[in-house]
Parts: C-alpha cells; structure tokens; sequence
C-alpha cells in the first residue's frame, strides 16, 4: 500500500476502492465546474484591477505600456508646474489670498476680521446719516416720503410750465416801453442803463446851471478870444464855463452810450446761418477766409496787370491829361513846408494861451 500498489484500507475490496475514487473524481470534477462557472469575467478583473490590459496581451507588454504612461504623467506634470504662475500673480488675479508663508487659517481669520471692520463702519456711517426732512431741506431729495422720483419729476416739470405760462402772461401785458417813459417810470433811451441816465441828468442839470453859462463880466476881450483859440486847437474841451471834470463825465457818458448800443446791435445781429438762408453770407463757416484770401489775390493779379498796361507820364502829358509839371520831390518838400507852417501857427497859438492862474481868476476852470 505504501508503495501505491493496493489502494483502499485492509480488508476493502479492491472494486470498493476503485468506486470510492471514481466518486471523488466525480465530486472534485464538479466542484471545478463550479468554481469556474462562477469566477469573474476578463473585463471584471480589469475594472477590480486584479487583470491589466487587454485581453490576449503578454504582461511584460503591459508593464511597458504602464511604464510609458507613467513617462507622459511626469512629463506633463513638469511642464505644468514650470508654467504655472507665480505666487503673486494668484494674489493679483485674487485666487490665493494673503502673503507668501502665511497659513490659511490666519488668512481667513484676518478676512472675518476686514468684514467685520466694515460692517461696524457701516453701522456708524448708516446711524451718523442725515434724516430724509435734512435731505428735502438741503435740496438734496425732493418730494415727500414714499413718493416715487418718476412722480416727483412730473410735480417739477408741471409747475414749471405753469411758471412758464404765468410768465408769459405777465410779459404779453405789461407796458411797451414808451409808455413807461411817458408815465414817468422808465428814463431815458431803450437800452441805455439807468445809471447812465441819472449821470446824463446830473450832467445836464450842472451845465444847465447859470454860474456856467456865461464866462464873468470882467473876462477881457483877448483872453476870450485865446480861449476860442484853445478849443478850436483841441487843447480845451466842451463849451465856454464848463469845468473839465464835467467835460470828462460828458465823454465817458457818451462812451458808455456807445458800448450799450454796440452791446445791443451785436445782441440782436442775426446769426451766420440767418445770413446765409438771406444770401448775405455765402459758403460754409470758416470757409470766407480762404474765399477772402482767394479773391485778394485775383484782385492782386488784376492790379498788377493794369498796372502793366496803364500810360506813362509823357503819354498822359501828350494826351493832355497831365499838366502839373511839379516833380513828387518838389510836392514832399511843399508838404513838409505846410506843416512847417501849421506847427509854427501851433506854436504862436500856444504861447499867447491864457495862464492857469488867469483860468482860476475868470472861472474858466476850477482848482479840485
């Protein structure tokens, strides 16, 4: 028996034995049938990962493939990392928060206290604002409370219409102007400024007065005479007894009429496309100063070209057009002569003028 030549037990029959062992056959054949019916499938050891790669491929190929796979990984994660940004590229763009080195945690803990910070200056700022009567009475807001701005706007634009049309009322009835003058109200010229008007009356009124209208009854026939002189010169100003200063205001009074009405016309003149819809003024604006310089020049072509063409001096003196023979020499000397002779009549004029003090004594002219 231990030689594997009887099998089975001492005293067993041999057909015994042989039928115990082809009943273990038979159980541990289905046993296997069993155990392989139920094992898992290809495609389940791959997805447990017990099997690697497809079915059919030596292992030695998949490790290769895996040693690959791991290769293209790290390579790629280099790449990444030595193209990803700087730490203070993430503060900026405001995906990492605080400084370099500091926790997390303390991060956040100095974020809650920032909101917190905010909230109580919030608090402070909403408690320390003005009341809605404050903002109404500062003509910040408008309106009453609660009512929409919408609402408010129509209020604002109703009562200016009826502002507007109150005013335009008033103005279609009041006086013209003339009647206001001949009423006493308004003095004057139109346009001319009251205050300009109550100097021209004063003006008036001290012209007017009879201590300048005369000169004094002592007043010599020569120095009324050199006084006619002196205004006719231009060296006295206004009318015989009027003293200088009233002179003066005579000429600002007429100035300032002139800039009132020089202030009116260019009030009133029409505007430049007004003159271009009438066929006064003509192209576009700021175009007439290229038209002007254009036309200058033609004229300048045209001058110069009849000039060319125009006669001489001994053609004009055989037409008998010309018949001064005075040379221009002889007619700048005779210039220069004239005024020669008007300065010396100047000059003698000057001299038998009237002193200051003898002005002061006849009333001509009034020590300030």
């Amino acid at each position: 028996m231990a030689a594997g030549i009887a099998k089975g037990q001492r005293g067993v029959a041999p057909r015994v034995v042989a039928a115990q062992e082809k009943l273990q056959k038979s159980l541990r054949r289905d046993s296997l049938g069993q155990q392989l019916d139920s094992r898992p499938t290809y495609e389940e050891l791959v997805a447990a990962g017990i099997a690697k790669g497809q079915r059919g491929v030596a292992p030695r190929n998949i490790e290769a493939a895996e040693q690959l796979q791991k290769m293209l990984r790290r390579d790629s994660l280099g790449q990444q990392l030595a193209s990803r940004p700087a730490y203070d590229e993430l503060v900026a763009a405001g995906i990492a928060k605080g400084q370099r080195g500091v926790a997390p945690r303390v991060v956040a803990a100095q974020e809650k206290l920032q909101k917190s910070l905010r909230r109580d200056s919030l608090g402070q700022q909403l408690d320390s604002r003005p009341t809605y009567e404050e903002l109404v009475a500062a003509g910040i807001a408008k309106g009453q409370r609660g009512v929409a701005p919408r609402v408010v706007a129509a209020q604002e634009k109703l009562q200016k219409s009826l502002r507007r049309d109150s005013l335009g009322q008033q103005l279609a009835s009041r006086p013209v102007y003339d009647e206001l003058v001949a009423a006493g109200i308004a003095k004057g010229q139109r346009g001319v400024a009251p205050r300009v008007v109550a100097a021209q009356e004063k003006l008036h009124a001290d012209v007017g007065s009879p201590r300048h209208t005369q000169p004094p009854a002592h007043c010599p026939p020569d120095v009324r005479r050199a006084g006619r002189g002196m205004v006719e010169a231009g060296i006295v100003k206004g009318q015989r007894g009027v003293a200088p200063r009233n002179i003066e205001a005579s000429e600002r009074l007429q100035k300032s009429l002139h800039r009132d009405s020089l202030g009116q016309q260019l009030a009133s003149r029409p505007t430049y496309d007004e003159l271009v819809a009438a066929g006064i003024a003509k192209g576009q604006r700021g175009v007439a100063a290229g038209q002007e310089q254009l036309q200058r020049r033609l004229l300048s072509d045209d001058l110069d070209h009849s000039l060319a063409r125009r006669p001489s001096v001994d053609e004009l003196r055989n037409s008998g057009i010309m018949k001064d023979n005075v040379s221009g020499k002889l007619a700048a000397q005779a210039d220069q002569l004239k005024k020669r002779q008007l300065s010396d009549q100047l000059k003698n004029q000057l001299n038998r003028r009237a002193s200051l003090d003898l002005l002061l004594e006849m009333g001509y002219y009034r020590d300030q």
